[in-house]
């Protein structure tokens, strides 16, 4: 009875030290390694007004439409039939991107990075006018 009672006791601390000491096999990915993959490009919305005149304008993606962050600070563009490159930097505690050039280069806020979706944000006001764009992607 002693014997079974060692091996039970026996098995009873490996089992526990070999539980205690595994790994954690999660990781946590930083903003830059998140945002490097090839996004499905869901749409881009602008709005605003101006003077008391309000727009709205909404730009559905195309199949095959996409914004690839590459691991280079680089960024491959695919809209409609355009496809074009740009350079982007994170900044403000990675929760800015900055993106240019394009005819104006653009700062825009991350609002959302999930495993699944990337929304850039950006909004101005003036005394006259408020305007924002959100481009929403998606893998």
């Amino acid at each position: 009875m002693k014997k079974i009672f060692s091996l039970g006791f026996l098995f009873a601390v490996f089992a526990v030290a070999f539980i205690s000491c595994k790994k954690d096999s999660t990781t946590t990915l930083t903003t830059l390694q998140k945002i490097q993959y090839k996004w499905t490009f869901v749409n881009q919305i602008d709005q605003g007004s101006t003077t008391g005149t309000s727009y709205y304008d909404k730009v559905d993606g195309l199949p095959g439409d996409y914004y690839q962050f590459n691991t280079d600070n680089t960024v491959d563009v695919k809209r409609n039939t355009s496809t074009y490159s740009l350079n982007y930097q994170l900044r403000g505690n990675d929760t800015l991107i900055f993106i240019s050039p394009i005819a104006r280069p653009d700062t825009m806020y991350i609002r959302i990075l999930t495993a699944s979706d990337f929304q850039l944000f950006k909004g101005e006001t003036t005394l006259t006018s408020t305007a924002s764009t959100t481009i929403n992607l998606s893998k």
